[in-house]
């Protein structure tokens, strides 16, 4: 199924198991020089998550880049999975308060604040509360209709992993991990003889 077949949820084109998400803001005037450094921060907790929280979320791929001398900002991410649940999860999972700390330095990030504070602001979105996900779930369909409102979807998408799940990827590397340590074994190659090992010998040494 090709890249431009759109029958997910959301503007963005899918390309196999992967989707894509492109969004556009307008950069508050002065806010450059902390929208950067509120990125810097939001980057850091991507990137320092638990490899399976990051599974679980379906992330592939995250990037932010301001341009147009400061007054613009693109926010694009690549995920497996649809868009609403993708964007659940990365809400619930990452938390509404790490995307408030970029957001609120765009224009368009006005509504967003809005929306986070009439459902509760800080208080009712700490992770650690004990109705953080019911509250999240509840408000995350009204932000995902404002986020759709600054989306624009690709002309054309594609990407080389989408054959294979983040998952399968995992595992992958994993049991070539495990198979060199085999092959380490001082007893490897009398044992890696048996013919039905063929097929894994010819893999490893391509």
């Amino acid at each position: 199924m090709s890249a431009t077949e759109q029958i997910k949820s959301g503007k963005g084109l899918y390309d196999r198991t992967t989707s894509e998400l492109a969004t556009f803001f307008h950069v508050r005037p002065g806010h450059e020089e902390e929208l950067r450094e509120a990125l810097a921060r939001f980057e850091e907790r991507v990137r320092t998550s638990p490899p399976a929280e990051t599974v679980h979320t379906g992330l592939r791929s995250t990037r932010h880049v301001i341009f147009d001398e400061g007054t613009r900002l693109l926010w694009c991410t690549t995920f497996e999975t649809d868009f609403d649940p993708y964007f659940d999860d990365a809400l619930l999972t990452v938390g509404v308060a790490n995307f408030i700390q970029w957001i609120q330095h765009t224009v368009e990030g006005e509504a967003i604040i809005d929306w986070y504070e009439r459902n509760g602001g800080a208080a009712a979105f700490d992770k650690s509360s004990d109705g953080y996900e019911e509250v999240a779930r509840r408000a995350l369909p009204e932000l995902k209709a404002i986020i759709t409102t600054v989306q624009v979807g690709a002309a054309a998408y594609f990407e080389s992993m989408s054959t294979w799940t983040m998952t399968e990827i995992i595992q992958s590397a994993a049991l070539r991990e495990a198979f060199d340590e085999v092959l380490e074994h001082p007893d490897a190659e009398q044992a890696l003889q048996h013919p039905a090992l063929a097929p894994v010998l010819k893999l490893a040494a391509s």
